[in-house]
């Protein structure tokens, strides 16, 4: 199960890293839940995208960063999750919540674990 929070209070409480990119924009991904899709600016780059916990237990958050290909959407998970197999359980799982085919998961860290 999937809860939605607000992006700028997820990203305040953890340091997130990159561990899937989905061939989807994050509109598409969020809408079929009534999510709100938030903007903002980080270090990096201007940003939009949403965050939510998994089980309540898994925060996540998919992001689209500007300068990042078109109809693309990240997903990330906390920086204090670093094997390989949980992160793979864990985009696996949060692909299944939100409904995307696996053929639209074009990279994920399982791809390149030693990144």
């Amino acid at each position: 199960m999937i809860k939605q929070v607000p992006l700028k209070e997820m990203i305040y409480m953890f340091e997130f890293v990159p561990q899937a990119i989905v061939a989807l924009p994050v509109d598409e991904i969020v809408k079929q839940f009534g999510w709100d899709v938030e903007k903002g600016h980080d270090d990096l780059d201007d940003y939009f995208g949403a965050a939510a916990w998994l089980d309540g237990v898994h925060p996540f958050t998919v992001m689209h960063y500007r300068g990042h290909p078109e109809d693309t959407s990240t997903i990330y998970l906390p920086f204090n999750i670093r094997e390989a197999e949980k992160i793979t359980h864990l985009i696996n799982r949060i692909a299944s919540e939100l409904k995307l085919p696996a053929k639209k998961i074009t990279w994920q860290r399982k791809d390149n674990p030693e990144l």
